[in-house]
């Protein structure tokens, strides 16, 4: 049975290359989502789901996989909304994981206080790698700026929008300031 789910996830996955082969830009992808990804969603995946809900125990692997489906469609549907949403989270997956991996060494945060400031730290740090920034340009440049930005256009600090618009001079300018 998990075959029949299998099949129309492939579906999806085969229409997202389809998208990446071809370059498409968001708002070609998503009328290729919208096109192709939603019928495989709302005529075949999801109500399938609905029809073998009772077929299978609650307890049991694939009963849980089902309920899943059904109580996340919206959150898995997202994706038919913005071309910028990726059918998965796998990158995000992999960005945390030297963070699951080293998690026991970094007990030296010692506590919840230190938790936070590490926390902090690496969300920063993965911003700025996923901006194509570097890190250490982006803030020793913006822990100057911060003095003197106004807080009500702090969005401009976030690592994709500092990049646009701030990167080149600032990695440019800190390199003389060591």
């Amino acid at each position: 049975m998990a075959k029949l789910f299998e099949s129309d996830i492939q579906q999806l996955y085969r229409i997202e290359k389809e998208a990446d082969d071809a370059g498409l830009d968001d708002a070609e992808r998503l009328k290729l989502r919208l096109e192709k990804s939603k019928p495989v969603l709302e005529k075949r995946l999801f109500p399938r789901a609905e029809r073998m809900r009772d077929d299978y125990s609650d307890s049991g692997d694939m009963g849980a996989a089902i309920r899943y489906l059904i109580n996340q469609r919206v959150p898995l549907s997202r994706f038919l909304e913005d071309a910028r949403i990726p059918l998965d989270n796998n990158s995000c997956e992999r960005a945390i994981r030297p963070i699951a991996i080293g998690r026991r060494n970094w007990l030296f945060a010692g506590s919840e206080r230190g938790g936070r400031a590490a926390a902090i730290a690496y969300t920063v740090i993965e911003s700025c790698r996923r901006a194509k920034v570097d890190p250490q340009a982006y803030i020793a440049d913006v822990l100057v700026r911060m003095a003197t930005h106004p807080m009500n256009r702090v969005e401009e600090l976030l690592p994709e929008a500092w990049a646009a618009s701030y990167g080149a001079a600032a990695v440019l300018a800190g390199a003389g300031r060591e």
